[in-house]
C-alpha cells in the first residue's frame, strides 16, 4: 500500500500515477490531493463506474484526448470484479490523466490493496506531524504555535485547516 506521504510526493510534485484508490475516513487530505489534481489537469469529470472511465481509453481516438482527472465514488462493481486479471488489464491501458476511486469501506480498501498495492492509499488517522507540515505550507504567515493549537483542537486535517483559515482571516483584518 502506498503511504499518504508517497502519494503526496507524487501528486503534489505534479507527477501523479494514472490510477489511484483513495480509501479511509480522512476526508480533508483526500480533498487536498483531489484539488491539486484538478488544478494540474485543468479539467475533471465525475464518472459512475471505473469501467466507464476505462472505456474512454479503450476506444481508438482520431486525436489524443487531453489529460483529465476522472473521479469515481464507491463503485461496488469495480470491487466485485477486482482480481489479478483485472489488475493486469488495468496496467496495460494507456490512461490520459488520472483516475481516482474513492472508498471508505475497509473491506473495499483491503481488496484494492491486495490487487493494486502500488495504487492504493489509505487515509486513516493521520499523524499530527504530517498535518502540521501541510498546514505550515497552507498558512505560511501563521505562527507555528497557532498551527500546533489547531491540530491539538482538531486531530483531522480538515478541522485543523478550518481553524487555521479562520485565524488567518482574523490576522488579515
Amino acid at each position: 500500500m502506498l503511504t499518504i506521504q508517497e502519494a503526496g510526493t507524487e501528486i503534489l510534485g505534479n507527477n501523479p500515477k494514472n490510477f489511484y484508490v483513495f480509501g479511509g475516513e480522512e476526508y480533508g487530505i483526500k480533498c487536498k490531493y483531489l484539488e491539486h489534481l484538478k488544478e494540474l489537469y485543468k479539467a475533471s469529470v465525475e464518472v459512475e463506474t471505473v469501467s466507464e472511465a476505462l472505456s474512454i481509453f479503450k476506444k481508438k481516438q482520431l486525436f489524443p484526448l487531453p489529460p483529465k482527472l476522472y473521479i469515481c465514488r464507491y463503485d461496488d462493481s469495480f470491487i466485485a470484479e477486482l482480481s489479478e486479471k483485472t489488475a493486469k488489464s488495468l496496467a496495460k491501458i494507456k490512461i490520459r490523466g488520472t483516475i481516482v476511486c474513492l472508498y471508505e469501506n475497509p473491506k473495499s480498501v483491503n481488496k484494492c490493496n491486495r490487487y493494486l498495492p502500488n495504487n492504493t492509499v489509505s487515509f486513516d488517522a493521520v499523524n499530527p506531524v504530517f498535518i502540521k507540515q501541510y498546514l505550515s505550507k497552507d498558512f505560511p504567515s501563521l505562527p507555528e504555535s497557532a498551527i500546533s493549537e489547531a491540530v491539538r483542537i482538531h486531530s483531522d486535517y480538515k478541522g485543523a485547516y478550518n481553524i487555521c483559515l479562520s485565524l488567518s482571516a482574523l490576522s488579515d483584518m
